[in-house]
This record gives structure tokens, C-alpha cells and sequence, in this order.
């Protein structure tokens, strides 16, 4: 399980395109099921959450599956990544809706706070 990296100049860095086709809350965990084009089934790709927590309620960050990758193929391929969300907590509060470009609803993060 992977740890996203909160790092706004990055969120904001260019990627390539990704197709997220599901995404499931389970326990503490996003697991994130996408799509990409490219020239290897090896890409590097994570989690990346900007550091500005956006003002509503429940609280909000938003984030992206980055993808960087050699080349500029057109093979098309799947893969998963399962994300450990403990350290997008939010102090004073036990929920976070996580805005994933690419996936049009909110997930909302429920977690107890002790």
C-alpha cells in the first residue's frame, strides 16, 4: 500500500492522462482502478494530494493519480493502486471528502479520531 504525497507543487505538475474507472473506500485505503496509454506496463504513478485544504464542510483536499512515463506510445493498459490515507487527516475533525480529478463525486473519508 502506497503513502500519497501531499506536495501542492507537484499536484499542479504536468502528468499524463489517466482513466480512472473505479475507486472504492475501504478502511483507511483508496484503492484507485485506472486505464493509461503508453509504451510499458511499468509506469510510475502515485497519489498526489495538494496541501490547501479547501474550506467546506467536511473539509476538503483535492488529488490526482500522476503518471509519468518515457515515450509516447499508444498501448493501452490497467492497473491498481491501493493508498493508505491516514496522513491526509485533518485536525479537529473526523472526515475528509477527497475531490479525485478524473472521478466525478467526492469520496468521503470517514475516521475516528484518537
Amino acid at each position: 500500500m502506497e503513502t500519497p504525497d501531499i506536495n501542492t507543487e507537484l499536484f499542479q505538475a504536468n502528468a499524463d492522462w489517466v482513466d480512472i474507472s473505479n475507486v472504492e473506500l475501504l478502511t483507511n485505503c483508496l484503492d484507485i482502478q485506472f486505464s493509461y496509454n503508453g509504451c510499458t506496463e511499468n509506469a510510475d504513478f502515485f497519489l498526489v494530494f495538494s496541501d490547501r485544504v479547501i474550506d467546506t464542510f467536511p473539509a476538503g483536499r483535492s488529488s490526482r493519480l500522476h503518471l509519468t512515463q518515457d515515450g509516447d506510445c499508444n498501448n493501452t493498459y490497467v492497473g491498481n493502486l491501493q493508498v493508505d490515507l491516514r496522513n491526509i487527516r485533518i485536525p479537529d475533525t473526523d472526515r475528509v471528502s477527497i475531490n479525485l480529478e478524473g472521478w466525478s463525486d467526492p469520496i468521503l473519508y470517514v475516521y475516528s479520531q484518537n
